[in-house]
């Protein structure tokens, strides 16, 4: 199997791991609230945008304020969600696989590892940088920050600019790892770091 589609199903069994547990914290009764304003935010977003789908242009340019409003509160209310995320996945793709020398549960189980690309252990700033840009951490924690500081017209104007940079960084992600030949991502350029086969 190539390295391609074994990083493919290890990052399915790691993120199988992640919301797993995050459902079980989402779950419990200090966080309760949170999570159920969260997700009442998100409902309504979902809502919203099927209304969207079938309104004329007159009724659209109506909505698009309520939207604004909506993607600010799903912000909002999931700032304590998103942050426990953030600490979970750094805790797990950059502690843990600094510690478990380059591999999560699904690398492991897959046998790949992450390594510099002189094929030695990476630093945990090296993993952190890996995960900021795979994962897209880095947007989710500016999004946390500006939805504290910012208005609601300047947080979705901001957040919508921000959400397609997600979207570049993430496809120049995947189309570098299937189309190049050393399967390196943006991810894996900029922390040095690429993905072996191991035996063990």
């Amino acid at each position: 199997m190539k390295t391609k589609y074994k990083r493919l199903a290890a990052y399915i069994v790691d993120f199988f791991i992640i919301n797993l547990f995050m459902t079980l914290v989402s779950s419990s009764g200090i966080f309760a609230k949170a999570f159920y304003q969260y997700n009442d935010a998100t409902e309504r977003l979902n809502n919203l945008y099927q209304d969207v789908l079938e309104l004329d242009e007159d009724s659209l340019n109506d909505k698009v304020n309520d939207m604004k409003s909506i993607v600010y509160d799903v912000n909002s209310f999931g700032s304590l969600y998103f942050s426990i995320e953030v600490i979970v996945m750094i805790g797990y793709f950059v502690v843990f696989q600094y510690f478990n020398k380059g591999q999560t549960l699904g690398k492991k189980l897959l046998k790949i590892k992450v390594v510099s690309k002189d094929d030695k252990e990476l630093s945990l700033g090296n993993l952190l940088l890996r995960s900021m840009i795979l994962y897209g951490l880095i947007f989710t924690i500016i999004n946390m920050i500006l939805v504290q500081v910012t208005s609601v017209n300047s947080f979705y104007n901001i957040y919508t600019i921000l959400g397609l940079g997600n979207i570049v960084v993430t496809y120049s992600t995947y189309f570098m790892i299937i189309f190049r030949k050393d399967e390196r991502g943006l991810h894996d350029i900029l922390a040095g770091s690429k993905v072996i086969e191991v035996n063990r």
